[in-house]
């Protein structure tokens, strides 16, 4: 889908929760599971955020709890907070530092405490955004992206710096993509390229544009930002043109 009705991306938005409902929403409105995917990840990451100073000032309590028996996926589903992040805040209570947490995420199976163990491993199975698993699908979904876009631009012939190569050069705030020549894409000349692996809604592209997009359209002129998973029709932005795989491909 290359750009969403902002109605129907209110209503699919609104509806979305947990990842059993994505067939069922896709089947109705036909939308690509994948789209759905990348919207309720989104919507979970600003809900996670919202709530988390709240949540964390109970941490104690929390942890009360999981020590006279309620199960961490229990907590979990009563505060609607991420298995994972629930876990991180009822073991930091308990004194686990951050670094011994993402220890005990990456190996579960060296936990001696059996219950503990379990239960970790229930939480890390049913965490889409915050379980290493689902971060590592999440980098690699990046990756591929940047690649295709790579494949892209390489095909039509354009020559670029990439943003690692930038970097070894000591170039400020570079895009993902910073073409030599002029791009001609929708009848407008962009000289940079930016690759995201989400979804363009208005919360999206204003954080975007806040961190990265204006000043590199500050740097280096008009560019073309490729939100992979599509966009809602209607945002513009100065200077920019948005587009998705299937605008770009």
């Amino acid at each position: 889908m290359r750009f969403m009705d902002s109605k129907l991306y209110k209503t699919v938005y609104e509806r979305l929760a947990v990842g059993s409902d994505l067939g069922e929403l896709s089947s109705t409105y036909g939308i690509n599971i994948d789209t759905l995917n990348a919207l309720l990840h989104q919507k979970i990451v600003r809900e996670t955020m919202h709530n988390h100073h709240k949540i964390q000032s109970n941490a104690h309590t929390l942890a009360q709890q999981w020590k006279c028996g309620e199960p961490i996926m229990t907590i979990s589903e009563k505060l609607n907070f991420p298995p994972v992040m629930t876990a991180w805040l009822i073991l930091s209570a308990r004194g686990i530092s951050r670094s011994q947490f993402r220890a005990i995420l990456r190996n579960p199976k060296g936990i001696t405490d059996h219950r503990l163990q379990k239960e970790l491993t229930d939480a890390l199975k049913k965490d889409i955004v915050y379980s290493p698993e689902a971060i590592a699908e999440r980098t690699a979904k990046g990756k591929m992206v940047e690649d295709t876009v790579n494949l892209y631009l390489t095909s039509l012939g354009m020559k670029f710096i990439t943003e690692q190569e930038a970097r070894q050069k000591n170039h400020a705030k570079t895009p993902d993509f910073l073409l030599n020549g002029a791009l001609k894409f929708q009848d407008q000349a962009v000289r940079w390229v930016e690759c995201k692996a989400s979804f363009g809604d208005e919360f999206e592209v204003k954080r975007d544009y806040r961190k990265q997009l204006r000043h590199y359209a500050s740097l280096y002129g008009s560019g073309l930002v490729v939100y992979w998973y599509g966009f809602i029709d209607g945002i513009t932005l100065d200077k920019i043109i948005l587009t998705s795989e299937s605008g770009l491909l």
